[in-house]
């Protein structure tokens, strides 16, 4: 990275889950809004997503930013977002004209959909829906693009698709690939009841490859899957190994710890890397301000232990961590490297230490007792350590919890005694942070 230490600038990756490369797409159900991986290698499924849209998903498409777009039917049809890092689900249009077919990602910044009124185009950035002109419905099948062409299916014909204006053309004979079609690096997968299979263009066959379960009745929408590593970094060897969890577990995973200690990742070493990659741990700002997720790097760690940066970040502030690897630009990464690979991203927090100050009279008066008062900040239980001095005296320690913010401690000077006295902490902790003196 081209950068001096703390600088941050933008940055524009998938962060999730991986698994072998060019091998995965995702899919959803008709019945069930949940967004599954498919390994087409092994045909293992994994849920990666679960955006509660509470309607019939239509189409799914993931943007290179690790955003799902879900195409659902409603009162016509309806355009949502998801974010797999949050969790969260965002309603962009309503309404659109016709019952939904079809959801391609044309560029980084639009989405092309097919509804029983014809095409539109989706102005991502300004969400601004377009209609582009009427196009033949074309039920139970994808638009996908192959060297070079787009094309769309229906139920047994392929069609080339031109946008300008939006009509649609036969190639070739009936095609058993009744169900949607999707390119990963030059290679078309269809899938249908018997499961996942590979298509052969140039003879319109199917090379069926396993059974992925729930497949059946056509209920597939698929799109390229960057969680897994797949569309744009086709033919790459370079892989950045991954974080887990508890028990080994691979999901997005939060960390935290006191501002004045350092972060341990857990990080399971199976990066691959290339004769000229380097391997660094980012820490890093998440900008979901729009419907592109920005990533501002603060600063990069050649160790997965993550310290907190005076003057950069903040207590009490989320920030996400994920590991890079790429072709070696010094000691860090080259952003501009196309095998660039990033881990499933975590969250670090830093909790701020407490504080304690005292408030009361200064002057005590021997044979009495008298309160002063302690106020803290962090979060209770305080275990707190003082010295108490009698006009200059030697101190007296003493130590209490405290089960709130303010609490009254009680001074009593010994018989004979009158003058200032200093109460001074030494020690304290609360229930996320110890603090030395």
């Amino acid at each position: 990275m081209k950068h001096a230490l703390y600088t941050c600038f933008f940055l524009l990756l998938c962060l999730a889950p991986k698994a072998p490369q060019a091998q995965n797409v995702l899919y959803s159900t008709f019945s069930d809004d949940d967004i599954y991986s498919i390994n087409l290698a092994t045909c293992e499924t994994t849920l990666v997503a679960t955006p509660n849209i509470s309607e019939v998903t239509m189409d799914i498409w993931q943007m290179q930013n690790g955003l799902i777009y879900i195409m659902s039917s409603g009162s016509g049809t309806n355009l949502w977002v998801h974010d797999p890092s949050t969790g969260s689900t965002t309603l962009l249009i309503s309404s659109i004209s016709g019952f939904p077919f079809s959801m391609y990602g044309l560029t980084d910044s639009t989405l092309l959909i097919h509804t029983a009124n014809g095409l539109y185009s989706y102005n991502i950035n300004q969400n601004t829906n377009t209609f582009l002109g009427p196009l033949p419905p074309l039920f139970n099948g994808e638009i996908f693009e192959y060297n070079g062409q787009l094309y769309a299916q229906n139920i047994g014909y392929m069609y080339e698709l031109n946008l300008n204006p939006p009509q649609i053309t036969q190639v070739g004979p009936l095609i058993p690939a009744s169900y949607p079609i999707i390119e990963v690096c030059g290679t078309l997968f269809s899938f249908g009841e018997t499961g996942a299979s590979e298509f052969n263009f140039s003879n319109y066959t199917d090379n069926n490859l396993c059974f992925v379960p729930t497949s059946g009745l056509g209920n597939i929408n698929v799109a390229p899957d960057p969680f897994n590593n797949s569309g744009p970094r086709c033919n790459c060897t370079t892989e950045s190994g991954n974080f887990t969890g508890p028990n080994g577990i691979y999901n997005y995973y939060s960390y935290f710890s006191c501002i004045n200690n350092p972060i341990t990742l857990n990080f399971d070493n199976t990066q691959v890397l290339d004769g000229d990659d380097n391997l660094v741990f980012v820490l890093a700002t998440v900008n979901n301000a729009t419907n592109v997720v920005q990533y501002d790097i603060i600063q990069t760690y050649n160790q997965a232990i993550i310290t907190f940066v005076p003057g950069v970040t903040q207590p009490n502030t989320g920030y996400t961590v994920f590991a890079m690897a790429g072709n070696a630009d010094g000691s860090s990464v080259d952003l501009n490297d196309p095998c660039l690979d990033v881990s499933l991203e975590a969250s670090v927090y830093w909790y701020a230490g407490p504080t304690v100050a005292f408030a009361g009279s200064s002057s005590f008066c021997g044979g009495g007792c008298q309160d002063i008062t302690a106020t803290f900040t962090g979060i209770q239980p305080f275990n707190l350590t003082y010295t108490v001095s009698f006009g200059g005296g030697p101190p007296q320690t003493f130590n209490q919890v405290f089960n709130s913010s303010s609490a009254a401690i009680q001074i009593c000077p010994p018989a004979g005694f009158s003058g200032s006295i200093q109460v001074q902490a030494t020690n304290l902790s609360d229930s996320k942070c110890p603090c030395g003196p």
